[in-house]
């Protein structure tokens, strides 16, 4: 959760736009009718003196979000360097004074090493090095380095002698390397905020999985552990068997879809310098499947560098030695705590065609001691600007809050005016300055559900309404290698029957089961998609609708009698709309595809079914994802009820799901589908149904957005609320 302490002395946000000074360099948001403010030059003084003071205890995300900064991405552990011109190209003064750089992590100050060419220029030569820690979230494995200028002095890496006339008598040190496969997504796992993705698939068959033991020391007489972590994939009960290559360790025995960690212990006798093959094979019974989560070997290993570094554990007050560099330009980190790295003297030596490095951590104790040689120094993954945002100042607020990704914003301006026209107070946001403002810039879902909470609670005017326009993704760190398509996150969470996507999270402000917001979603990928179907959305504002609606249904499905269920919606259809039943009954399957497609080629008001489904097609292939797209209907666009399993799986990167189809249909198709991204139960869904009918063609000026919060009301199960997902703008009027 992000602080509430506010820096005084701003002048206030209204409706939420902001306009600072030139020094600040945020860009505009867009809020249609509001007015825009300027932050004063006195009040950035009191916002970078605020930073300026927050030194070793840290600074507030949303301080650094608002300031000009390079921001450095880094997606594993170990010394990076940065040279000056890829930070003055990512917005870094060129005339900037070397003591003044400051780098912050999640809010806290990190030491730097700088190298300038003079005594305080910062100039094209020059560099800055640092020590970073890894991220491994659900959400982002990428971690924000913050590097300001301004600011007053930065700390720096402490250097420390480390003399010592004691050498070592140890050969080796424990070292621990881990292998966590992420290959394989399990939707029907219900286990809360843990991760669904695990690696092979254990089954009576055997599964192996290679463990890394470099520089292993056969000779120590300490033994090896190795730790084995499984998944339950099937119902009953699991024995697994563990070898190591080729060795019985042990076995695992648990049940059904627990998760289970065991660890053996081995001779160090048993390893290889390299690849160790862990098999595991389920013995409890032929249907005995489990998933591997991670393996991890800790092991002795040799003093010795790979790949020209070691991170290895040392003895304060005693002098160590690490040999096998390949050149003499090697460097000693104190990394025991990774926030305040110390620098060691450290004496390089040539050693039979290598380089060896000797050092004394000078602090009492076990030490963690990265050592390494230029060739192992890493570059970034990105160095970018921070855009500056306030997104934490806005008082204002605005109805209709459009959380997207930058490289859609300007594609949304249509769709934007629309609703201003319509008398809409709107609100542009990039999910990338919630991110910066709300959590160092890293990716996650809570991030946008604290901003919408902190928006309900403090705004003149509260959103009411609120649209995610990007898609989102089971796998946002694409470990499958479908690609990089979160553009604006959802949360998985254990609906009835699986894990899933829920945009009505975001929407659950106080936790309890229930949407305060009316939310939808535009699952695009692209400008031009968004730019189409925000054409579509507005063109449609723009043709008289028909009054035809569509009752679709099966015969039957889970002891549900769908024909009967569609017939009651009936009552609820005032004149003039004219209700037509496609019914499996009276036309059969064929029949019922052939009048289904027709109809809705005339551009229906509202269609509803009722059935079995799959994620991109109806019951029997009366409507399937091909079908969908190859709609003509123009502007002539329905609501759909698509009141069965499955069909708004839009994070599901596979198989796109039939909703999202519809809705970017480019010749026509849908205005907004409303649908499940979980199995459903029919016999809980006559109530809901009902009410979204009964709420759309009943209440005067209610929204597509109102009705399904609505309706949703009247399903008895929170977890199977969540489930339901209007893709669509919440704010159009069906």
């Amino acid at each position: 959760m992000r602080s509430n302490r506010r820096v005084t002395g701003l002048s206030g946000v209204v409706r939420g736009t902001c306009e600072p000074s030139a020094g600040c360099r945020a860009k505009p948001k867009v809020i249609a009718g509001a007015r825009r403010f300027r932050v004063s030059t006195a009040a950035w003084a009191v916002v970078c003196a605020a930073l300026a003071g927050a030194g070793a205890l840290g600074a507030d995300t949303w301080l650094l979000a608002e300031m000009p900064a390079v921001k450095v991405a880094v997606g594993e552990e170990g010394w990076y360097r940065v040279g000056q011109p890829a930070l003055v190209a990512a917005g870094l003064p060129p005339g900037v004074r070397s003591s003044s750089l400051r780098l912050f992590a999640e809010g806290v100050e990190v030491p730097l090493r700088v190298a300038s060419t003079g005594k305080n220029p910062f100039g094209p030569s020059s560099w800055i090095e640092f020590y970073a820690t890894a991220l491994d979230t659900p959400w982002s494995g990428t971690k924000v380095y913050w590097l300001t200028g301004d600011l007053g002095t930065g700390a720096r890496i402490a250097e420390v002698a480390g003399s010592s006339r004691k050498a070592s008598t140890a050969v080796s040190f424990p070292f621990t390397t881990a292998v966590s496969p992420r290959t394989i997504y399990v939707s029907m796992l219900k286990n809360g905020d843990a991760g669904n993705f695990f690696g092979p698939v254990v089954t009576p068959f055997g599964a192996q999985v290679a463990v890394g033991s470099a520089r292993v020391d056969l000779a120590s007489l300490e033994n090896a552990v190795i730790d084995v972590a499984l998944q339950g994939a099937s119902g009953g009960g699991h024995s697994v068997r563990v070898q190591l290559n080729g060795a019985d360790v042990g076995r695992l025995e648990f049940a059904d879809t627990a998760a289970s960690r065991a660890a053996f212990t081995v001779p160090a006798s048993m390893l290889i310098d390299g690849d160790n093959q862990v098999y595991l094979a389920g013995e409890a019974s032929l249907y005995d499947v489990t998933l591997v989560d991670t393996i991890r070997l800790t092991y002795p290993r040799l003093f010795q560098a790979a790949g020209d570094e070691l991170r290895c554990i040392a003895s304060g007050g005693e002098l160590a030695a690490v040999r096998g560099f390949t050149t003499s330009d090697i460097v000693a980190i104190d990394i025991t705590n990774p926030l305040q790295p110390v620098g060691l003297h450290c004496n390089v030596r040539p050693e039979a065609g290598t380089y060896t490095a000797s050092f004394a951590p000078s602090v009492a104790g076990p030490r963690t001691i990265y050592v390494f040689a230029g060739g192992a120094i890493r570059q970034p993954s990105a160095v970018v600007p921070n855009v500056p945002s306030q997104l934490g100042r806005i008082t204002g607020g605005a109805e209709l809050v459009i959380i997207t990704h930058a490289d859609f914003a300007a594609d949304l301006a249509p769709l934007v005016g629309l609703r201003a026209g319509q008398g809409w107070s709107v609100m542009v946001v990039d999910v990338q300055d919630i991110f910066d403002e709300y959590n160092y810039g890293h990716a996650s879902p809570y991030s946008i559900r604290d901003f919408l909470a902190g928006a309900a609670a403090v705004w003149t005017t509260a959103p009411s309404h609120v649209l995610l326009a990007g898609d989102a993704s089971f796998d946002p760190r694409n470990f499958m290698g479908f690609g990089y398509y979160d553009f604006v996150p959802t949360k998985l969470v254990d609906a009835v029957f699986m894990e899933t996507a829920s945009d009505d999270w975001f929407a659950d402000l106080d936790g309890d089961g229930t949407a305060e917001l009316a939310i939808g979603r535009l699952p695009v990928r692209t400008a031009a998609q968004t730019a189409a179907v925000v054409a579509k959305l507005v063109a449609r504002e723009g043709v008289l609708q028909t009054n035809d609606v569509l009752l679709c249904a099966e015969t039957a499905t889970g002891g549900v009698d769908c024909e009967a269920a569609s017939r009651a919606l009936e009552a609820l259809i005032p004149a003039p709309y004219t209700a037509h039943e496609i019914f499996e009954s009276v036309l059969g399957v064929a029949g019922v595809r052939a009048e289904l497609l027709a109809r809705w080629q005339q551009g229906p008001r509202f269609v509803n079914h009722r059935g079995w489904s799959w994620v991109d097609f109806w019951w029997g292939y009366t409507l399937t994802g091909a079908d969908a797209a190859a709609l003509g209907n123009g502007a002539s666009l329905p609501v759909v009820a698509s009141v069965c399993d499955l069909n708004c799986c839009f994070h599901d990167l596979p198989v796109t799901g039939l909703g999202e189809t519809l809705l970017l249909a480019p010749g026509g198709g849908a205005a907004a589908v409303w649908g499940c991204s979980d199995w459903v139960d029919p016999a809980t869904l006559g109530p809901m149904n009902e009410e979204f009918v009964r709420q759309i063609f009943g209440e005067p000026g209610v929204t597509v957005g109102q009705a399904a919060r609505a309706a949703k009301a009247a399903l008895g199960s929170a977890a199977a609320r969540r489930s339901w997902v209007l893709l669509g703008d919440p704010a159009m009027r069906p």
